[in-house]
């Protein structure tokens, strides 16, 4: 069959191709990284951005997603190492430009939805309640600064996500 089998000379075959030895990156199943130096908005961020961050996987992506949600947003890209086992070398990815968290008001919360609040303990919630209980309405934080489970740290860590 030799003699009838006619192929035009713009043919060529697939392995003289240029590209023909190298894969061709997937950018679906594997995005882009980001380079040293690009940065995201992390509270601006799904999760298909967010698995472009070196050292981000579909589960961290998901992990960041549920504790932004939790706290409300975020206000500073340093509160990423809360994750259990969040990569540390990541977070230098990560800006907050315009932190607008979500406010919980103290005066009406009820304790279950006080609780619910990544950096509100149960005796923490119970104290805020127990506190509008017998002194009435809060007028900002420096109220609670005398109950024990409310230390400085804990104050200044909740300043951003509470109002009265």
């Amino acid at each position: 069959l030799r003699p009838y089998i006619r192929i035009s000379p713009d043919f060529l075959p697939a392995a003289a191709l240029p590209a023909a030895g190298q894969p061709r990156p997937d950018s679906l199943r594997r995005p882009a990284k980001l380079r040293p130096g690009e940065s995201l908005e992390l509270n601006a961020a799904d999760s298909a951005a967010l698995t472009r961050v070196p050292g981000i996987g579909p589960y961290f992506a998901r992990a960041i997603i549920r504790y932004g949600a939790r706290l409300g947003g975020y206000v500073s890209p340093a509160q990423l190492a809360e994750i259990e086992g969040f990569p540390a070398e990541a977070v230098a990815y990560f800006t907050v430009t315009d932190p607008s968290p979500r406010r919980l008001n103290l005066n009406t919360m009820t304790l279950s939805r006080l609780r619910r609040h990544p950096y509100i303990s149960f005796h923490q919630a119970k104290a805020i309640v127990d506190y509008r209980r017998q002194h009435g309405r809060l007028a900002s934080l420096a109220d609670l600064r005398l109950s024990r489970d409310f230390t400085p740290e804990a104050i200044s860590r909740l300043t951003p996500y509470v109002e009265f």
